[in-house]
């Protein structure tokens, strides 16, 4: 939540307090700023590369944007991510899109992969370029100026979760391996097998989170350490295939066949706080806020939690 937090002052400049995972950062940014400049400046100086909500200037309520977006993919979509008001999404087609929700525009996708096998898995976003991952083991770097894609990696197995952070970017395979790339080069800096069936990952500082579903567990690796090392592995009662975090806690969602559960864990150690129970099949999707969390799963609902496990309310499709 971004809002002006005082009128500017005789040369225009203009105070603003930003709302991020619960911390209030403040900046001051002069007339001419642009958007894209100001969410820079959030991406370098704070590190936030998620996204964000724009206010006009004085305004209480965001950008009114369209909550509904017509799919631009042939075949379904695997993943959906908003980042800098970029909805960005992949499809079993092969394609990736990056809608401006600003502008609602209708962009034309981008091609990652025309193999058979070649549906992309994951997306992320900075403010100028958007990385996709596909099954077919590759990592591409699209310009949102340009529309042009580089191919920048080739991983060991299908790509199953990307993760960007200020220089770096985090991939995780199907077959365990978890790497610490290169933004601009796509090399690997460094790399450890999490464990067999690595899903998505989620990054905080240095450390990396992960989901794997075969061996049933959460993972917790440190890439500030060369070479990286786990920090713990703790063992689950279903099939993990997400997680994600907020300020405090780590949930881990997922399930087996007729069944969904998503546990709440320490971020420190790993410890087992508490289980949300109610989705019926595998959850595949979350996030987190300082005091809920929101959860999507095969059962065709979405639902909202607070923190303690309790559900709040139930969204069906």
């Amino acid at each position: 939540a971004l809002s002006a937090a005082a009128p500017a002052d005789p040369d225009g400049v203009r105070t603003l307090k930003i709302q991020n995972m619960g911390t209030v950062l403040t900046m001051t940014v002069l007339p001419s700023t642009t958007i894209s400049q100001l969410l820079g400046k959030l991406r370098t100086e704070h590190g936030v590369t998620e996204g964000v909500w724009l206010s006009e200037p004085g305004a209480v309520d965001p950008l009114p944007l369209d909550t509904t977006v017509a799919s631009l993919h042939r075949e379904a979509e695997l993943v959906c991510r908003l980042s800098f008001l970029k909805l960005c999404s992949g499809s079993l087609d092969g394609t990736v899109c990056a809608r401006d929700l600003a502008a609602r525009t209708a962009p034309t996708p981008y091609v990652h992969s025309t193999a058979q096998n070649g549906g992309v898995q994951c997306v992320a976003a900075t403010t100028d370029y958007v990385f996709s991952g596909s099954l077919d083991h590759s990592v591409m770097r699209w310009s949102l100026q340009t529309g042009t894609g580089t191919k920048i990696h080739t991983a060991t197995a299908g790509v199953m979760s990307v993760w960007v952070t200020t220089e770096d970017l985090y991939i995780a395979s199907r077959d365990g391996w978890l790497e610490r790339l290169s933004q601009a080069t796509g090399q690997t800096v460094s790399k450890i097998n999490a464990g067999d069936g690595l899903q998505g990952v989620v990054v905080r500082e240095s450390r990396c989170y992960g989901a794997l579903y075969t061996d049933r567990s959460v993972v917790c690796c440190d890439f500030s350490l060369d070479p990286p090392e786990k920090v713990f592995t703790q063992q689950l009662d279903f099939s993990g295939f997400v997680v994600t975090l907020n300020r405090n806690w780590l949930f881990c969602g997922g399930g087996d066949f007729n069944s969904g559960a998503i546990q709440k864990l320490s971020l420190g150690d790993g410890q087992p706080v508490c289980r949300f129970e109610g989705h019926t099949k595998p959850v595949h999707a979350m996030c987190a806020s300082a005091t809920h969390l929101f959860s999507g799963a095969a059962d065709k609902t979405v639902r909202c939690w607070d923190l303690e496990g309790r559900c709040l309310r139930v969204c069906s499709s």
